[in-house]
């Protein structure tokens, strides 16, 4: 019997059919106690919802289910994962249970991972300790990786060799109740009414709606964090004056695992206090972004395995928005070990102008005279900011 049409077509004009049909698509399915999203090679400012019933066509016969799937995992990326402790039912499965998708033949990884800080003692001394943002509200989240972790040890195999880490530090205050792509901070609406349904708390949103300034994290006892959460996690970075130092721990990513062949960590600046809001000290950030890049350049060693690696930095410049600092690993042969690190400090940041009163204006470092004055310049009004080198511990 001859096959049917569709498999007479050669295999590389099959497999060039089988990518438009997969472009964009983002399956979800489960693997033991987490609920994963994968992608395929997402368009720019497209972006396909979470809907499996696209992907229906992957079980029309097992050649195609086959070559589909071999096709699917040459692109395929692991973009989000939660913990998923409720009632789960895969829905395309060929035994009814078992996902067609398997997270053992995933290549590549786009993580996100947002710290904070806690107060931290050592030897009489006080330090602001960056830790993974713990103490979420959702318990979904798994902040340091460790499920993600336990899931990759127990898998048959493991093929994730790419990674992308994006950091992000500390918290800023809610104007936009959005999260703002520009470069320069995180934003999440933790305010009373963000659960639907709330009379109370619709009200209670409408008048922080009528006050622009007032920081919109709730105390309402029907939507809160446990007590001392922001006094422990979320904050910002202390200012050196008061403290003795920072200090950085990044040991929880080995959770991810030492497989890796490339990492590219992608530091995303904060929102910088430079006039009025809720923002980073700068002077906390010169001192403490150095500490945290040599951190991450560390952890990489240790996630690219074996004993050969070539680390580099490198500035993303932004449309708008502070500049991102990249940092490049990439496994190497055993006797080559080279680290280069040219860009770290804080070289740029966004926050509010004095000069302009522009809430989200852009700071570049302007110069450094040695003269213990250190100057941002504002892109656009080219106001000048100056700050004393930071010196920790002063007025303890």
């Amino acid at each position: 019997m001859p096959p049917p049409p569709f498999f007479r077509i050669p295999s590389e004009l099959r497999n060039r059919i089988y990518h438009f049909a997969l472009l964009n698509q983002r399956p979800q399915f489960y693997v033991a106690n987490l609920s994963v999203d994968l992608c395929y090679l997402e368009e720019p400012g497209h972006i396909e919802p979470y809907e499996n019933e696209n992907l229906r066509w992957l079980l029309t016969s097992r050649q195609i289910l086959s070559e589909g799937l071999d096709q699917f995992y040459t692109h395929a990326k692991l973009q989000w994962y939660s913990i998923w402790s409720c009632d789960r039912t895969n829905d395309l499965t060929l035994d009814g249970s078992t996902s067609i998708f398997d997270l053992g033949r995933v290549k590549a990884a786009e993580l996100s991972l947002q710290m904070g800080k806690e107060h931290h003692e050592r030897d009489g001394k006080s330090y602001d300790l960056v830790v993974p943002r713990g103490k979420e509200k959702w318990e979904g989240k798994d902040e340091d990786f460790a499920e993600l972790g336990k899931v990759l040890k127990s898998l048959d195999q493991c093929a994730f060799q790419d990674l992308k880490l994006m950091v992000y530090l500390f918290r800023t205050f809610n104007k936009t109740r959005n999260y703002e792509d520009t470069g320069n901070r995180w934003v999440v609406d933790l305010g009373a009414g963000s659960d639907a349904g709330s009379e109370g708390n619709n009200e209670n949103e409408e008048a922080d709606d009528q006050d622009d300034d007032d920081d919109d994290y709730s105390d309402s006892d029907s939507d809160s964090y446990s007590e001392g959460y922001w006094n422990a996690y979320g904050t910002n970075l202390s200012d050196p004056d008061w403290i003795n130092g920072y200090l950085v721990d990044f040991g929880f990513l080995e959770n991810l695992g030492t497989q890796w062949k490339h990492i590219q960590t992608e530091y995303i600046p904060t929102y910088m206090l430079a006039y009025w809001g809720d923002g980073d000290p700068v002077a906390a950030n010169i001192v403490a972004v150095p500490i945290i890049q040599q951190g991450l350049a560390e952890i990489a060693k240790v996630l690219i395995g074996g004993e050969g690696w070539t680390i580099q930095d490198s500035l993303e410049e932004v449309e708008h928005g502070a500049a991102r600092w990249l940092l490049d690993a990439n496994r190497a042969p055993d006797d080559e070990r080279v680290l280069e690190l040219k860009h770290t400090g804080l070289r740029s940041y966004v926050g509010d102008c004095e000069g302009c009163y522009d809430e989200e204006e852009t700071f570049t470092l302007h110069d450094d005279r040695g003269d213990g004055i250190i100057r941002f310049m504002a892109g656009k009004c080219g106001h000048v900011v100056e700050l004393e080198t930071p010196v920790v511990g002063r007025e303890m």
